[in-house]
Order: structure tokens, then sequence, then C-alpha cells
């Protein structure tokens, strides 16, 4: 079982996410950034299932194991498509279309990369498979941020919106 700091910190920063989330639709961001808004509330419901789940079944059980991965390939995919919306709200849009095909050609690969190596094992293939892609998205959405914070705070492109 995990210390009790630890279970604190958790739901700590599970409710910090449904309070942003909160602050966010009633200031009016989640109207602008709409995916941003979803990806604090798919957090919010990710942690308070997992805490449910812990607590109910323990750290060892599959059950536990298919909500923790799967929710995390769900945030994987929610912080991708945030940071492509940002980009879209920062960026030209003929630098974002490229920034985002090649990034979408990047996860593509490194999905069937990952698959094809999980194919060769006989073991099971869902979780392995979740665990893979949720990492390549996590890999590429840090490589899209230091790219934009590059091109935002580097001085290499003004900003398009005000």
């Amino acid at each position: 079982m995990l210390p009790s700091p630890e279970y604190l910190l958790w739901i700590g920063a599970t409710l910090l996410a449904g309070y942003v989330a909160a602050l966010g639709w009633r200031f009016g961001v989640a109207r602008h950034l709409p995916l941003l808004t979803t990806y604090l509330v798919l957090s919010l419901f990710a942690g308070l299932a997992r805490w449910v789940t812990l607590a109910r079944w323990g750290l060892v059980s599959e059950l536990y194991m298919y909500l923790y991965y799967g929710s995390d390939l769900l945030l994987a995919v929610a912080v991708y498509l945030v940071i492509l919306e940002l980009q879209r709200a920062l960026l030209p849009a003929q630098f974002c279309r490229i920034l985002r095909r090649c990034s979408l050609a990047i996860v593509s690969l490194w999905t069937v990369v990952s698959y094809a190596e999980i194919w060769k094992s006989n073991a099971q293939r869902l979780m392995p498979c979740a665990y893979e892609l949720a990492t390549g998205l996590w890999f590429v959405s840090l490589g899209l941020i230091l790219l934009l914070w590059g091109v935002q705070f580097g001085g290499m492109m003004p900003c398009t919106r005000k």
C-alpha cells in the first residue's frame, strides 16, 4: 500500500485538476481552449477512478492495471490533442500543419514499431501496446512542447494572436 503522504498528494493533485477545470469554465477559458478543459476533467475522473480502484481492490489487482494503463493512454492522447490545439492558437497555419503531420507520422511509426516488438512475444498484447503507445505520445508531446516553447520564447517566430 501507499503511505499516507502519497495518498494525500495523489488526491490533492486530482482535486487540483478539477478545480482548475472549474475555474477555466467559470472564467471562459473553456470556450477558447476546450481540449485543455477536457483534459483536466479527464484527469480528475481518471485520478478518482484509480484511487477508488486502488482502495477497493489493491495495487496488484488486474483491474487496477487495466484502469491505470487505459487511463494513461487516454490522458496521453488528450495531452497530444491539447498541444496541437495550443499550436493552432499560437503558430501560423502553414507551420502548424507541417508540425502536425510530422508529429502524427512520428506517433504512427512509433506505434507500428512498438506493436511489432510486442507481437513477437507471446505475452498479453493489449497492456504493453497501450503502455508503448502512451509512452510514444508523451515523448512526442514533450518534443512538441519544447518546439513550441522555443518558437515562442526564442524569438524565432512572432505570435499570430494577441
